[in-house]
This record gives C-alpha cells, structure tokens and sequence, in this order.
C-alpha cells in the first residue's frame, strides 16, 4: 500500500480514448483526484474488421502514452508508479501484445490487459463510491459496453457485451448522415445481445441506472450547451429516455462537420457519439429505466482504489 499523500497515476488505453488519472490518497484513506485527461487516440480503428491493431492507431498510441508518463513524471509520478491497463480492442486484437511490447520497451510503462471481468470490477469500485443503494452500471465504450448490477461493495452480476461505439460505427454507421435504417441496425443488434444478457440480472429489485464513460458524459455536457467540460455540471446529472432520443435525432440530423461544431461535443468524439446514443437508448429501454444518473468516477478511480487495497501497483491481467 502507498504512502499517504504518495502522488500516483493510472492509464486507461480504451478503443477510443487514452486517459490519465493522478492522485493521492489522503491520511483518511479517501482517494483525492489531482487532475483527470483525455486524448483521443481510437486505438480501436478497423480493429472488428481485421482483428488487429493498425499501425497508426499504434503510432498514435505510443504517442500518447509517453505523453502521459512524461506529463505524470513532470508532476512528481515516477515508475513504478505509473500504472496502466488496456481494454477491448487490445485485448481482441491479434497482436495486442505487440503493442504492450512497444509500449514497455519505449516508455517504460507495463500495459497489462485486462479481461472483461476485471474491466467490470474496476468501474463498480469507482461509481459505488458515489452511491448508496443497489446499482446498474452502464459503461459504453469504443469496443464494448459492460453492465454491472450491485450494491455498495459487492458486485452482483457483470457482462461485457461486444458491442461499443467505435465498433458499431465502423460496422453500420457509414453513412454522413447515417439513416435510420443503420442506426435501427445497431438498435436492433444491441437489443440482441441484451435480450441474452439480461436474464442473468435481477431486475426484479429497484435499482439506479448509472451511466458512465464518454458517451454518457458528452451527452449531458450537449444537453447542458456545456462550453468546456464542467465536472461539477456532469456529476450526478441526470438524462431521460425523453432526452436521449431528442439528442439522438438531433445528432442525426446533421452532417459530420456540423456535428463537430455541437456544444459538449469534443469534435475527435462526433463520429461515433451518434452509434453511443443509439446504445444507450437500446440499454435503457431493454432494463425498463427511464432515467439515467451519470458519474464522473469510472473505471480509473475504481483502479486507483482497487490497487491501493491489494497493496501497490498490481493489475489483474486478461486470462489465456
């Protein structure tokens, strides 16, 4: 376990985003956030295509990571107190061991991969922090969407389903605008896999929905005409089904470059919000929630916290 007060960082290289999380825990043991960044990187690209990492998405990667281990260092982080983990597109690609090779040899940084369960298990820890109450997790990434039920600590039921933004973008959303059709496509597959999933999950119980991740929180920054990203205003935000769908068919309705210019939306993030909206929708309606709450925590603070407890810097690695 660290020090109290001991400055460290955690990374999460998703299919879309690279982020970076610095932090310390105080003499209460309550993790204090330093600072929270993003970068756009879509690791993910062509990867449900071809089933391996593009050599520019690993260039942009191996970018962004010695970005983020020389932004860490410059705050005081250094290894081996810089942790970092991969998530869908890593783990499906073919050669997504090569990329942790690189990542290692070049930063220095070990890049563990880590399997749905894990990926499951770090979000929980980080939103339950936020909660009281029984709890349903939606967490839409670039690969994939994974759905926690919980309460407090203890988590109930988990799935990763592989369906995620970037992924069902490439699939069915070509289109600029994409038509109804397409998106009725990925409303439709989605429903699928949740319709196998969801017998697994008692719902019988009350439960609060809770979104996190970058589509949950861009559309709450978009319905609020957020300028720049205001923590405060995400955090415990709320959206309705009613909401979802008037963002829905306002994204809908314009081109790319229009999308682009949308207040809330960061601009690396308008191709593939629209087939997160669609997700989100489908999860809504098929969990009979008419509302979501969205948490700024997520999976780096769940990380955080998690690795504290188990004493130090130690990712629970995909299994072979």
């Amino acid at each position: 376990m660290a020090a109290e007060n001991t400055l460290q960082a955690v990374i999460d290289i998703g299919t879309n985003s690279m982020r970076l999380l610095i932090y310390r825990f105080d003499a209460a043991g309550a993790l204090q956030r330093t600072g929270k960044w993003v970068q756009y990187t879509r690791m993910g690209e062509g990867v449900d295509r071809t089933g391996r990492l593009a050599d520019g998405a690993i260039a942009r990667n191996l970018k962004a990571l010695r970005d983020f281990a020389a932004q860490a260092a410059a705050q005081g982080v250094a290894l081996p107190a810089i942790a970092a983990f991969a998530t869908s597109a890593v783990r499906d690609a073919e050669n997504g061991a090569d990329f942790c090779d690189a990542a290692l040899r070049e930063t220095g940084v070990n890049v563990q991969v880590i399997d749905g369960e894990t990926e499951a298990a770090y979000g929980f820890a980080g939103v339950s922090q936020c909660f009281d109450g029984r709890i349903l997790i939606c967490d839409i990434g670039g690969g994939s969407t994974e759905l926690i039920l919980g309460v407090n600590s203890q988590i109930e039921t988990a799935r990763s389903l592989n369906m995620g933004c970037v992924r069902a973008t490439e699939k069915w959303l070509k289109a600029d605008p994409p038509g109804r059709g397409a998106m009725d496509a990925v409303e439709e597959a989605m429903a699928a896999m949740l319709s196998e999933a969801l017998p697994a999950y008692d719902l019988s119980a009350p439960c609060q929905l809770v979104g996190i991740g970058g589509t949950a929180t861009t559309l709450t920054a978009i319905r609020q005409r957020l300028a720049d990203y205001d923590r405060d205003a995400v955090h415990l935000s709320r959206l309705t089904v009613a909401d979802v769908e008037v963002l829905r068919a306002k994204l809908a309705a314009v081109p790319l470059a229009a999308r682009k210019k949308i207040a809330g939306l960061a601009p690396s993030r308008a191709d593939i919000i629209l087939a997160g909206t669609v997700i989100l929708k489908a999860v809504m309606k098929a969990c009979d929630q008419d509302t979501l709450v969205i948490c700024d925590n997520d999976n780096l603070e769940g990380a955080a916290l998690l690795m504290q407890r188990r004493g130090g810097v130690k990712i629970k690695q995909k299994k072979s």
